[in-house]
């Protein structure tokens, strides 16, 4: 990260004003339940949520060629070592859960560069 872009942030986390918003952010995003959850369209809903939320206030700061991206989570993912099961798609009606393309489908993570 570039020294001046780092010095920006450090003048701008000795506001007040910065402060309190970030505060208010957190809370927000603290009220959205991002658990995992059997029902996944629960799930995108609330990480759509709280990715809105961590859009808008990243669009407030103006950083000269920042740029956020809502990248589709791959379901390749499950091929991984450190990969975790989705134990919580289990239900009585599902005893063995959902497979990863149906748990990520219409998912993403929230990147900023």
């Amino acid at each position: 990260m570039p020294t001046d872009v780092i010095e920006r942030i450090r003048g701008m986390s000795r506001s007040e004003t910065l402060r309190e918003a970030a505060a208010s952010c957190l809370l927000r995003l603290c009220a959205i339940d991002t658990t995992p959850f059997p029902d996944v369209e629960r799930m995108r809903r609330a990480e759509s949520d709280a990715f809105d939320i961590l859009e808008r206030e990243l669009d407030r700061l103006s950083f000269p060629g920042a740029r956020r991206e809502r990248r589709p989570v791959n379901p390749a993912v499950a091929g991984h070592p450190a990969y975790s099961q989705l134990h919580f798609t289990k239900t009585p009606e599902r005893p063995r859960g959902l497979d990863p393309e149906t748990v990520y489908a219409n998912r993403a993570n929230l990147l900023y560069f």
